[in-house]
């Protein structure tokens, strides 16, 4: 029975050549991130944000630029700051940039390019590229400075990447962002994109979610090959619902 439980307690070791993993999930409402290290890869650890009330694992999707297009910040503080602007009484608050929400705006986009521009919430347009790079590069900082803080020699050459999109994003989307992430200073082959609802499956086989039941002892395991479970993603531009069925050797089986 001991060793069954050290089998299922003892994860594979990683496969990945960089020091740590780091998953970007940038939100239509809320954005955040998560990684892990290469030796403890099953120990996801996230960044918390704090706002004047409250402690989040995420942050509002809310970026705010100078009137120079210049980056001025983002999340909690691009709320607080655009609205102190906008209390001073005057129309200064017009001068700088605000996106709020934006990121089905490309869902929604026919004949989406490189050089097509969104409104910001009050009405002045920008290339949308330009928004996008500067929120994936705020988010890439603060995590960088984070492992920094534990890790002092770590290069962003240590770090691999992933970028996750919804299930309904087509071809074009998916290459907007990337371009949007190799812009803000993630290498192309550092880089991968997976769609959230197929990242969050690949993880529940990892999480220990059966009781096993060995004569006098029970412990909780993965899921045995033939297991069927449904992930439910409800975030705040898209609801994605899969069925899947655990095969083989760890891969999975879409059910209809």
């Amino acid at each position: 029975v001991a060793s069954d439980m050290a089998a299922a307690s003892s994860p594979k070791p990683s496969t990945c050549n960089k020091l740590f993993v780091a998953a970007i999930d940038f939100g239509t409402t809320y954005s955040g991130y998560a990684f892990s290290s290469k030796s403890e890869w099953t120990k996801v650890q996230t960044n918390v944000w704090p706002s004047s009330n409250q402690m989040s694992s995420k942050t509002p999707t809310a970026l705010l630029l100078n009137e120079d297009e210049t980056f001025n910040s983002f999340g909690y503080d691009a709320e607080k700051n655009f609205a102190e602007i906008a209390e001073e009484g005057d129309d200064s608050y017009k001068d700088f940039y605000y996106f709020h929400r934006f990121k089905m705006l490309l869902h929604n986009c026919k004949n989406l390019h490189r050089n097509i521009c969104i409104d910001d919430m009050t009405r002045k347009r920008m290339e949308a590229h330009k928004v996008f790079t500067h929120s994936i590069k705020f988010l890439v900082d603060t995590l960088f400075d984070k492992l920094k803080g534990a890790v002092p020699d770590i290069l962003l050459d240590d770090i691999h990447f992933v970028l996750t999109v919804p299930a309904i994003w087509d071809d074009p989307s998916k290459q907007f962002m990337r371009e949007a992430a190799i812009a803000a200073g993630i290498k192309a082959n550092q880089l991968s994109i997976a769609l959230e609802p197929e990242a969050a499956s690949i993880y529940c086989q990892h999480i220990p979610t059966e009781v096993d039941v060995s004569g006098n002892t029970s412990f909780l395991r993965t899921a045995k090959q033939g297991t069927k479970y449904m992930i439910v993603d409800l975030g705040g531009g898209t609801a994605d619902i899969t069925v899947h069925l655990r095969s083989g050797e760890g891969t999975l089986d879409e059910c209809c």
